[in-house]
């Protein structure tokens, strides 16, 4: 399927911009760890890295007998903890930076993420990302919001007189592609990040690319 003529591209922050795997799994284990719980693998964290944290939470307690209504409190604690873990840990994608570089001033970039924007920014800016960005829309703190609830702030704020269609989601995981289609513009599936090509064009993606230069040329 082909794109239409892109203005801007809307980029997913976990999985896409940058590679958390790592400390997401760090701060997870250790939070686990301070409650007494069992630890978590990467292979079980992989269905609960883009959706909002909290349900996901519910589901990570529940597995390993604790309280599920404890989910908003390990939430913080785990926050608290990945904050300054994922900064200091901070690593991108080959490629990445130059897909950046070879896209600013062409189209407008924003990065509309799961995550509240209060996390995203620093690894952004220890990336030397953020100025590539005209802002980064996160989810709100309480950590329920849908992705599409998100993109279509997103979306908003690329002003009144933008014609939707002219945008792009770009992410690694369905949730992205399903806000896409939810806000009714096209998407773009990344196989660099946590998600695998057959999720997303399971999930209806425009396109999938494997590489940041595939990514810039189908944009350009």
């Amino acid at each position: 399927m082909e794109l239409p003529d892109i203005e801007a591209c809307l980029l997913d922050f976990d999985g896409c911009l940058a590679d958390t795997s790592r400390p997401i799994i760090v701060a997870m284990n250790a939070t686990l760890a301070s409650r007494g719980l069992a630890p978590i693998n990467e292979t079980e964290m992989l269905p609960y890295i883009g959706p909002p944290l909290l349900g996901s939470m519910v589901t990570i307690l529940g597995d390993r007998g604790a309280d599920p209504s404890l989910a908003a409190e390990v939430v913080d604690d785990y926050r608290a903890r990945f904050e300054s873990i994922t900064v200091e840990m901070a690593a991108t994608f080959p490629g990445v930076a130059e897909l950046l570089d070879r896209l600013s001033g062409l189209v407008r970039l924003a990065v509309v993420t799961s995550k509240p924007a209060v996390y995203a920014r620093p690894v952004l800016d220890r990336l030397g990302f953020t100025e590539h960005f005209e802002f980064i829309e996160g989810a709100n703190l309480s950590e329920t919001e849908q992705k599409s609830e998100t993109l279509a702030r997103g979306v908003r704020r690329l002003g009144n007189e933008f014609e939707s269609s002219r945008a792009v989601m770009i992410g690694d995981r369905r949730f992205d592609i399903e806000a896409a289609i939810a806000n009714g513009i096209p998407s773009i599936g990344v196989t660099w990040g946590f998600g695998t090509r057959v999720e997303l064009e399971s999930a209806g993606a425009t396109l999938v690319v494997d590489q940041p230069s595939e990514l810039a040329d189908a944009v350009l």
